[in-house]
């Protein structure tokens, strides 16, 4: 994967009011960081990602300019909407 697509999807995503994830790079893999744990994802296709050995995916979202502007992450009982602020 590209690491400049990687770059585009780093950053911080808010989940409901309070919920804070971080999404980082190192080199070219990606990384999911929430209060809970600290996760590697794995590309299923340049936008959606999943993680090894739990059910979980994130499927990044871009807005009408082109930008990423969220992400959606499904759980196995939940799909929640993750909105980046920076």
């Amino acid at each position: 994967m590209d690491n400049s697509l990687l770059d585009q999807y780093s950053g911080h995503y808010v989940i409901g009011s309070t919920d804070t994830t971080s999404i980082t790079r190192l080199g070219n893999h990606l990384f999911a960081k929430s209060a809970f744990q600290k996760a590697e994802l794995f590309a299923e296709t340049p936008e959606k990602f999943y993680v090894k050995g739990i059910n979980v995916v994130i499927e990044f979202k871009k807005n009408s300019n082109n930008k990423v502007s969220s992400f959606e992450l499904t759980l196995p009982d939940a799909k929640l909407v993750g909105k980046k602020v920076d």
